[in-house]
């Protein structure tokens, strides 16, 4: 009929009518503004509001939403609703809330503990204790094998790519390679992490071979990963742009967004 359109509700179907907002409408509170990046009407060629919609046509998620709604009527905003639930928090009783936090705040205090080493540590403490790490999974994972030899002898059947990466995380550095070849004593005096690192020391090219061994191990697996990746990205493009309720909704965001950023540099977006 000819009667009145129904109310408003924030997020509902209201009576057809202009466009939600004008350019220069702002709200009557601070709100919290929408993040986005705001396009202009001469950027929406080839996007969801221009002409990269679900039926190719100029009229973009807006058609696709109102091919969505009831004939005769059109999304509105209750943007007394739409306030009252994104208005900013008043900065001075969230300051207030700050000050009882920390009143209720106690300190508590941590000693520090530690068992003294039976053998010679040379590395930095944080360095020993990861390369300590690395050298605990590497003996189980290469069976008792030493890592020196498994990487000399490309051994593929125990260096697998978990392997070859805690090996990569174990390679000395230079300043590490000086201050191991210049111990003078015992290397079984050494603790495990310097051993390890030392019995690194004289393989050329380390790092590289590593590296390569690496390259080889991942190198179908990843073709084919990223083979499956590819036919998934390109349906999942082909599903968007031919669904047109995800269109719809995108333009109600659009309109949401522009209601919350109304007033400000961010809103009046013909897209996002």
């Amino acid at each position: 009929g000819s009667g009145a359109p129904p109310p408003a509700r924030a997020g509902g179907w209201a009576g057809a009518g202009s466009p939600l907002l004008s350019p220069g409408e702002v709200r009557s509170k601070p709100m919290t503004v929408l993040q986005w990046e705001k396009l202009s009407m001469g950027k929406l060629a080839h996007t969801l509001w221009g002409d990269g919609g679900s039926d190719g046509g100029a009229k973009g998620a807006a058609g696709a939403l109102e091919k969505l709604m009831e004939p005769g009527r059109a999304f509105e905003i209750d943007i007394s609703a739409l306030e009252g639930r994104f208005a900013r928090p008043d900065p001075s009783a969230r300051f207030r809330r700050a000050e009882s936090d920390n009143s209720d705040r106690s300190t508590v205090g941590s000693a520090d503990g530690g068992t003294p080493r039976a053998r010679i540590s040379l590395l930095e403490p944080k360095r020993s204790t990861s390369v300590g790490i690395v050298e605990n999974k590497l003996r189980g994972a290469l069976g008792g094998k030493p890592l020196r030899d498994a990487i000399l002898e490309v051994d593929e059947a125990l260096l697998t790519q978990d392997t070859l990466k805690m090996a990569l995380s174990a390679v000395p550095t230079t300043a590490e390679q000086a201050q191991l070849l210049a111990f003078q004593g015992e290397p079984s005096t050494l603790d495990r992490p310097e051993q390890l690192l030392r019995s690194l020391c004289g393989i050329p090219r380390l790092e590289g071979r590593i590296l390569a061994m690496m390259f080889k191990a991942q190198l179908e697996p990843d073709m084919d990963e990223l083979l499956q990746q590819v036919d998934s990205l390109k349906a999942a493009c082909e599903a968007v742009q031919g669904s047109a309720e995800l269109q719809a909704l995108m333009q109600i965001v659009l309109h949401i967004g522009n209601a919350l950023n109304a007033g400000t540099a961010r809103g009046n977006a013909a897209g996002f």
